[in-house]
């Protein structure tokens, strides 16, 4: 069985909000100094969702549920890219 490769849509996000540094970034100024993931978890709490690049290039997507609650999902390198 081959693995998924998965598309994301970099226009449906904050130009200046993908890495694991912007997300801290947000997180001091906005969010009192909590980790990138509560502050990506926040942010998706409030917008509908949030995309986390981290440095080994998997990607960390939070999504608002219909139920309101926060899903984590994370995509290995080379499962992923970005839509054309």
């Amino acid at each position: 069985m081959t693995p998924t490769f998965t598309f994301f849509d970099r226009r449906a996000t904050p130009t200046n909000l993908l890495t694991v540094q912007e997300w801290c970034r947000l997180s001091r100024a906005a969010y009192n100094g909590v980790t990138w993931a509560t502050a990506a978890r926040k942010y998706a709490t409030r917008f509908g969702g949030a995309l986390v690049m981290r440095g080994d290039d998997s990607l960390v997507v939070f999504t608002r549920r219909d139920d309101g609650k926060i899903s984590r999902s994370t995509y290995a390198p080379r499962t992923w890219g970005w839509a054309a």
